[in-house]
């Protein structure tokens, strides 16, 4: 789907870090970096223009925009965008609204770019959830953690394109994730890998009424469906 995917070789430099505490602030500074899934994008992001590491999470963004825009047109998709013709919208500077899309935008070496991106990437019909066992050793796995449930969800991230989930099982990671916010960011990452979107309204139900439209995607994504 996207061609800019990152590589081992961001990990393969850190190893070149004269000490401990050198190797940590460098993870620390590149965190949105590495946990960039360009398979899976939507969400909020909040980027240091400032900071490298965030710059270019900011230029990849703008690629997968350009790149959606390109398949959209070509498969004859409608576009249901926030923005008409992108996947960015609700762009800010330092805490100014853009009058423009990052497309015309002049980005500058400093300063805060807060954004939020809805990817039109959907599952192929005959995707199926994961097999149950599979789902169990996750659920164990979250559960035995001892990292924050914000952590948890931010572990997943990286790796969200290769599960695929029904609503059932969707609702049941939701339901264990304690903190409402994080369970509304684990809804946000995991709302295009459901399989049976039919459904989705099993999921909301575990959300705060406030957090079961997320402004901040698509909201034609969470429209009730018919049944």
């Amino acid at each position: 789907w996207h061609c800019n995917l990152p590589g081992g070789h961001y990990l393969t430099l850190l190893q070149g870090s004269p000490h401990l505490s050198a190797y940590v602030n460098v993870l620390r500074q590149s965190a949105k970096l590495l946990k960039f899934n360009p398979q899976n994008p939507s969400g909020h992001y909040s980027l240091d223009l400032a900071n490298c590491s965030d710059f270019e999470v900011g230029q990849r963004l703008l690629i997968l925009d350009r790149w959606e825009a390109m398949l959209r047109s070509e498969l004859r998709r409608r576009d249901v965008g926030r923005r008409p013709g992108s996947c960015i919208f609700d762009e800010c500077f330092n805490g100014e609204e853009l009058t423009t899309g990052l497309l015309d935008w002049r980005w500058h070496e400093k300063g805060i770019l807060d954004l939020n991106y809805a990817s039109g990437k959907r599952l192929p019909e005959e995707e199926a959830p994961v097999a149950d066992e599979q789902f169990r050793k996750l659920c164990q796995a979250l559960l035995c953690s001892q990292l924050l449930p914000e952590a948890k969800v931010g572990a997943l991230r990286p790796v969200s394109h290769h599960f695929t989930f029904s609503a059932f099982q969707l609702r049941s990671l939701c339901l264990q994730t304690a903190s409402p916010s994080a369970r509304a960011e684990l809804f946000e990452i995991f709302l295009q890998r459901v399989v049976d979107i039919q459904n989705l309204k099993l999921v909301l139900e575990t959300l705060e009424p406030s957090r079961r439209h997320p402004f901040r995607l698509n909201q034609c994504m969470t429209f009730p469906y018919i049944q």
